[in-house]
């Protein structure tokens, strides 16, 4: 899903979400100058959360009633303060 200041992904997986993923989706956010979000219904691993805290990326969960919750630091902000907290300015 891409929008004008963001790339987003969400899985929808019985399993929590790696690393691995969360890289890909930072790196295509990157090379589009985006900031990351990624919504996850199975939550994240511990090392994809700490990945996505130093590089930037928004971590949410969702539930299957549509409500959402920051997994990291970055996504609890950006769902207090809107866009503006992202900690990478975009353009």
């Amino acid at each position: 899903m891409r929008a004008r200041s963001a790339v987003a992904q969400v899985k929808m997986e019985g399993v929590p979400t790696g690393r691995p993923v969360v890289q890909m989706l930072f790196g295509a956010a990157m090379a589009e100058k985006k900031s990351a979000l990624f919504f996850s219904l199975a939550g994240y691993t511990q090392q994809a959360l700490e990945w996505a805290e130093m590089a930037g990326v928004a971590c949410f969960e969702f539930a299957y009633d549509g409500s959402v919750s920051g997994c990291n630091s970055i996504a609890e902000a950006v769902l207090r303060d809107g866009p503006s907290a992202f900690p990478v300015s975009i353009s």
